[in-house]
């Protein structure tokens, strides 16, 4: 059952003991400076024990005195988005260690081949065209590497951890 324990505006102890300590100081700051009552996601507990994700917004009715004596707000159901959130997290946070261990797998093996190209290209007792064709397969080589790295550095941005991103001077400047 998904019906709120308490009236629509929930009262703390209804609310999930992590969040609740949250909650006041929120609800306090909001009616000292008489802004828009937030929206607030909570865990609010439901007459079935459990504890789903609820939107909760709340806004004091006031007498003439300006004493609240009554709350009215609404609640919104947003359990079943919350876990659709987290299974979207999921599936992004293995498609980017897949894309991180494929750009690894695929870089790993250029290395000798670019060296052995170099090498070749070196080698004077080759015919000029066997080394042009070695120029060309080393660009190829130098190339691919560079998309693979590209492939890494935007596994490592959706993950916050590019190289580029120095603390002092963030990408946004």
């Amino acid at each position: 059952d998904r019906t709120p324990v308490g009236p629509v505006a929930p009262p703390l102890r209804e609310v999930h003991q992590r969040r609740a300590g949250r909650l006041l100081p929120l609800v306090i700051a909001r009616d000292a400076h008489d802004r828009i009552a937030p929206l607030l996601p909570v865990r609010m507990r439901m007459k079935d024990g459990q504890y789903p994700w609820i939107m909760t917004r709340a806004e004091p009715l006031r007498n003439e005195q300006g004493e609240i004596v009554r709350w009215y707000g609404s609640n919104t159901d947003i359990h079943d988005l919350k876990n659709a959130q987290r299974e979207v997290e999921a599936a992004s946070k293995a498609k980017d260690d897949f894309l991180a261990a494929l750009s690894h797998e695929l870089r790993t093996p250029l290395t000798p081949v670019l060296m052995a190209a170099e090498e070749l290209i070196m080698d004077s007792s080759l015919p000029v065209s066997a080394r042009e064709t070695l120029s060309m397969m080393r660009r190829n080589i130098e190339l691919e590497a560079r998309l693979i790295d590209d492939m890494l550095d935007l596994t490592r941005i959706t993950n916050h951890r590019s190289r580029r991103n120095n603390p002092r001077f963030p990408t946004w400047t």
